[in-house]
């Protein structure tokens, strides 16, 4: 006779399965169907868990890694998971505690303190955060998640000699090498320290399209050491960095760069470089299209006497899930964006994505008789955004690749973090090294966008009435 656990286990297997292709919901009836003969099973409840998580279904995940943890207390992979989606739910203490629950069960678990760390980092407990990735480090020294999170850690504290160090761990994790950069790169990688004089190099974008933006402007700094120096970049940032200052070329991401001497991640140049604070400003580094100017000047300039920006929604990268959740945290409903409407203001959207132009004409339907307007431009890339900022008088704009384009141009610009707001803007500062013409508001506790909203409705008075 067949015992229920054997084909309950069967069952799982099974499961195991179409969970590894992918197939997450055909994985879940079966984990259920092991379950029904079966109960209590917590090695399978614990892989339905996974399911669900991996479905973005969090109330479901939760209660199967409950389940989990009630058929097995010590189970500390299920209180690890269950502290990751209670992070994506943004109950933070809830997911600290989860994570120090595993801790005490198995204080080794190189993961739970990471992970712990992660929380801390976000809860901008960031002398505990350290603790906890060091912690992690001391069990594994070349962990480089672990690296990560305590580079960011530095970062944020303005600790940059340290943190540019750790940043550089990126470059041992598999998987970003795989997602970034081609199966040659590391074959051509240029060692800290060595001549570049008379080379060609290849500075590689890397992760977002702000970030390329933002650490641009460090190939002057290359060019100065006697070498060519080569942009690849995404396509859509081509046109707008060609001609720029200490670039000798601009390639798109779908082109192959030839001739190359060595190559560098445009993130590395701090570290490679050994640049100091003083080194990171520059007032202005892009500029305008002439010909894009002249084409947008009468349909700006022909409006109120007060011209903004706005931009409530970042961009999404769909092949990295486990940046989703940020995403969602940083983007603002454009409800909050509605209360700084002034009779003497045009409001221009400066929004690129499907789902933020969904939003916008959602809120248009629901708002057709309010006050507030926001005007469309039938833009097609970044030279034309370039163009349009240019005759503009203040970006209003969440953590995304048009604050700094506003910034690098030199323009005013506004941008409202979310309470975890990322490294580079530091803690607690309402200024930037980066841009000197940014302005930055944070939420005091997460979600509140209203206290953030609150204080740019004053300053925004403010900067009117002085004008006026």
């Amino acid at each position: 006779m067949i015992h229920p656990r054997d084909s309950a286990t069967e069952l799982g297997l099974q499961a195991n399965q179409l969970f590894a292709s992918g197939q997450f919901q055909e994985a879940i009836d079966l984990y259920q169907k092991a379950l029904l003969i079966q109960p209590n099973f917590s090695a399978i409840e614990f892989n339905c868990a996974l399911a669900y998580q991996a479905i973005q279904d969090h109330p479901h995940a939760l209660d199967y890694y409950d389940q989990a943890i009630m058929h097995q207390p010590d189970y500390a992979d299920a209180y690890i998971n269950r502290g990751n989606v209670l992070r994506d739910l943004q109950q933070l203490e809830l997911a600290r505690q989860s994570y120090e629950r595993a801790l005490q069960l198995a204080p080794q678990m190189v993961q739970a303190w990471i992970n712990l760390g992660v929380v801390l980092y976000e809860q901008r407990k960031i002398d505990q955060a350290c603790i906890a990735f060091e912690k992690a480090l001391s069990d594994d020294p070349k962990h480089a998640n672990a690296r990560w999170g305590l580079s960011l850690c530095h970062l944020l504290l303005g600790q940059y000699q340290q943190g540019w160090q750790e940043f550089e761990w990126r470059l041992k994790d598999q998987h970003f090498i795989q997602q970034t950069f081609p199966k040659e790169f590391a074959e051509f990688l240029w060692k800290k320290g060595t001549s570049i004089q008379g080379k060609t190099i290849l500075l590689m974008a890397e992760q977002g399209l702000g970030d390329t933006i933002q650490f641009c402007r460090f190939a002057k700094n290359i060019q100065q050491l006697g070498a060519r120096v080569i942009l690849q970049v995404p396509e859509v940032l081509q046109q707008l960095l060609t001609g720029m200052e200490g670039i000798d070329q601009v390639l798109s991401d779908k082109e192959q760069a030839r001739e190359v001497d060595v190559v560098i991640p445009l993130m590395s140049l701090p570290y490679q470089l050994d640049l100091q604070e003083k080194d990171y400003a520059r007032d202005v580094y892009l500029r305008a299209d002439p010909q894009k100017l002249t084409q947008w000047q009468p349909i700006i300039e022909d409006s109120k006497p007060f011209k903004i920006g706005l931009v409530w929604q970042g961009g999404v990268r769909e092949s990295m899930p486990h940046t989703w959740a940020t995403h969602q945290r940083r983007n603002i409903p454009l409800e909050f964006f509605a209360q700084l409407q002034r009779p003497d203001i045009t409001f221009y959207h400066l929004q690129k994505g499907s789902h933020a132009i969904e939003e916008l004409e959602d809120f248009r339907k629901d708002h057709s008789q309010a006050d507030f307007h926001i005007k469309d431009l039938a833009f097609d890339d970044f030279t034309d955004t370039a163009a349009i900022i240019s005759y503009l008088d203040v970006v209003i704009t969440v953590d995304t690749s048009v604050a700094h384009l506003a910034g690098a141009m030199g323009k005013p610009v506004w941008i409202l973090n979310r309470f975890d707001g990322c490294w580079r803007w530091r803690l607690n500062q309402s200024d930037t090294l980066w841009y000197p013409s940014m302005k930055l508001y944070f939420q005091p506790s997460p979600g509140d966008w209203q206290s953030v909203i609150d204080d740019v409705i004053r300053d925004l008075n403010e900067l009117i009435s002085a004008r006026t």
